[in-house]
């Protein structure tokens, strides 16, 4: 194994050379790989060790670096729930932050929602949180004026009726409570003028013009 993991290590494959070395106990003092083997065992292994030497094999480091981007968007999605409920919770946030990093984030939502809300809402937004990064449209900071435009998309809306009005979690802003209840309700959430046309919209996206 120590000559495979340094092997692993290097920037420049082992030649030929170097891996019959390593398979060939004549020298009781070199480090040998798999010293137990028969004699046509390790020939059978050293064959297929040299066809293999060039083989380039996905490293766990591998899949951080390809699943980075993904992971990023989970954490600018989770790291922002907890800050609904406690202002300790966005002390140092800038959004992608390893969760890891920041035990915080669970230590809040279990300390309102126990264990079962804390694995439920990490498992929601697991499932989710690529089309709820997309919807939010990069407003990732909670007390801006639109944040509340999120709760307009269901994929949002759930979630924040669920922790918010069925689990009665304490919100900090009742604004998110108005937008949940009126989104629900298919109360007027948006006035816009285009063309000299005002748009009158309700949830589900249904307008009303008047000319």
């Amino acid at each position: 194994m120590k000559v495979f993991s340094k092997w692993s290590g290097q920037v420049v494959l082992p030649t030929v050379e170097e891996i019959q070395q390593a398979f060939d106990d004549s020298n009781p003092e070199a480090q040998h790989v798999f010293p137990g083997l028969s004699g046509t065992q390790r020939q059978e292994v050293l064959a297929r060790a040299k066809e293999m030497r060039k083989t380039e094999y996905r490293t766990f480091q591998d899949l951080i670096n390809e699943c980075r981007p993904d992971l990023d968007q989970f954490y600018v999605i989770m790291e922002q729930i907890p800050i609904w409920f406690s202002a300790s919770a966005e002390k140092g946030y800038n959004g992608g932050m390893g969760i890891a990093n920041r035990p915080r984030v669970e230590t809040t939502l279990k300390s309102f929602f126990g264990d079962a809300g804390n694995y439920a809402i990490h498992l929601y937004v697991l499932h989710h949180y690529a089309a709820m990064f997309k919807k939010e449209n990069g407003d990732s900071i909670c007390i801006s004026p639109d944040y509340t435009d999120r709760f307009e998309y269901d994929i949002w809306w759930d979630l924040g009726y669920t922790i918010l009005s069925k689990w009665k979690g304490p919100c900090r802003w009742e604004s998110y409570l108005t937008a949940i209840h009126n989104y629900r309700k298919g109360v007027v959430v948006r006035l816009t003028f285009l063309h000299n046309d005002l748009h009158i919209e309700y949830r589900g996206n249904f307008p009303f013009r008047f000319t």
